[in-house]
């Protein structure tokens, strides 16, 4: 399938979960996140606010507050996004397309960071760590000087992950995958079942 194929059969399948699937299946994949060494040895949390049918990251958001980490989130500035740092979730507000912005002007700066993580959105992945995002390049650009610094980490559903996907040489590849029932380590190829 082709890019665009791939975007429009996750848009429709994710169109047609219940909210309450979303919230209980999302759940499962913070869970996992949250008990992984990835997040307990991590000092920052770089992590996209949920919007419709994302993996949901308003708990982890929060946890990550409670556990006295660093917890950034993007803002769109004229078509170019950023991370800001925040300190608590009523910090964010509506901002571009509706999703949930930070008001904070406080810039992260992730080189300054011992082990920050990165937590991607995306419409799909394989088991390689190809993603495909949304289309509009944003974390692509916000990477692509950056890749080294920080461990890539996508939350998805089940169904978003493919064996294989084409991409593209720019597109930013991750290297673990956490979805409800396993998490995926791109980097070795193999993944971890978690029950």
């Amino acid at each position: 399938m082709t890019k665009q194929e791939v975007r429009e059969t996750i848009r429709q399948q994710k169109r047609s979960m219940a909210q309450e699937e979303i919230a209980e299946l999302s759940a499962k994949v913070v869970a996992h996140f949250l008990a992984s060494p990835l997040y307990q040895n991590a000092d920052a949390i770089y992590t996209y606010v949920s919007y419709n049918q994302e993996v949901i990251t308003h708990d982890l958001i929060r946890q990550a507050l409670l556990d006295g980490k660093k917890v950034a989130v993007p803002k769109i500035i004229e078509k170019e996004m950023d991370f800001y740092e925040i300190h608590s979730f009523s910090e964010l507000v509506s901002g571009y397309q509706h999703i949930l912005e930070p008001i904070t002007n406080e810039k992260a700066n992730p080189e300054k960071d011992t082990s920050p993580i990165m937590v991607m959105p995306g419409l799909a992945f394989d088991q390689e760590g190809h993603r495909i995002g949304y289309g509009g390049g944003f974390y692509d650009r916000y990477l692509e000087c950056r890749k080294q610094i920080f461990c890539k980490c996508a939350f998805a559903f089940s169904f978003q992950v493919y064996n294989h996907l084409e991409t593209k040489e720019f597109d930013v590849c991750v290297d673990q995958i956490v979805t409800p029932e396993r998490i995926y380590h791109a980097e070795c190829l193999h993944s971890i079942v978690k029950g």
